[in-house]
């Protein structure tokens, strides 16, 4: 049975025991990433975007070709088989997955950021675009892109500081293509915000200036008519920066606009909309 076939297969009989988003997109990944590797032997960037709840984490434990030695929290009743399947030859392949929330800013970093800006309340905590570092992670990715041996992957401690946050120590990081081990072949990038572009400065202020208007009328839908313009236009400026690491995302997927049918409508090379 040829790889597409099996992922299908497997797609119809274990995949049901999955949601509904995890069964879209593995077999729209893994396909993707079959034809990938008949082209190049470089590793394969995959994007995942979604909101807060969306099922990125639950997305990226249950994809088929983790043969990752992180320590993962898996529901083993749900992905045991289908991890055993393509785990195994002739279908293994080694993969990186980490978050965006791996490369925020050290705590000293991110509290020097919030003095700098005192007045913008999207940089007083981590999170937005600006809380990133971003030379970490394109160091990363270049690594990872040219089959590096004894990679560590960065790790983020959400619990430091009272819940502020600081980059984990060093000496916990993963280590990936260490010595004698199978180079990393899949890059899963998972956040918020990985693949978000930048907006044109008429359009920035045309959508603040609506959802002004909208607050004003007690019919505000979200925080941006709650926002100074200039706290949203430094967020975007900086939002440019982050180009560079999505022209290494090759395939993202966005959880929020996918069709039950699993329709893509992409900007880059692949969006699946959910």
């Amino acid at each position: 049975m040829s790889t597409i076939r099996c992922i299908r297969h497997l797609a119809s009989t274990i995949m049901p025991e999955l949601d509904e988003k995890s069964r879209l997109c593995i077999p729209f990944i893994s396909e993707r990433l079959v034809a990938h590797r008949k082209r190049s032997d470089k590793p394969f960037f995959i994007g995942l975007n979604g909101v807060q709840g969306a099922g990125k984490t639950t997305l990226v434990r249950c994809f088929p070709f983790s043969v990752t030695r992180r320590i993962i929290s898996v529901d083993t009743s749900k992905v045991t088989a289908l991890h055993s399947t393509l785990t195994q030859p002739p279908y293994s392949l080694a993969i990186a997955i980490f978050s965006i929330d791996d490369i925020y800013l050290t705590h000293d970093a991110q509290k020097q950021l919030a003095l700098s800006n005192p007045t913008n309340s999207l940089l007083q905590h981590r999170g937005q675009p600006s809380t990133h570092d971003l030379p970490l992670g394109l160091s990363l990715f270049s690594a990872l892109r040219n089959h590096e041996s004894n990679i560590r992957i960065p790790a983020y401690d959400k619990s430091a500081y009272q819940g502020h946050g600081d980059r984990a120590d060093p000496s916990s990081w993963h280590t990936v293509n260490a010595e004698g081990e199978q180079k990393v072949q899949v890059v899963l990038f998972e956040g918020w915000c990985v693949g978000f572009r930048p907006l044109e400065e008429g359009e920035l202020r045309r959508k603040w200036q609506t959802a002004k208007e909208e607050e004003e009328r007690n019919q505000g839908r979200g925080r941006l008519g709650k926002l100074n313009l200039e706290e949203i236009v430094t967020v975007n400026e900086a939002l440019k920066k982050y180009n560079a690491l999505t022209e290494y995302v090759l395939h993202s997927i966005d959880y929020k606009l996918c069709d039950s049918n699993g329709g893509c409508y992409s900007q880059l090379d692949a969006f699946v909309h959910m």
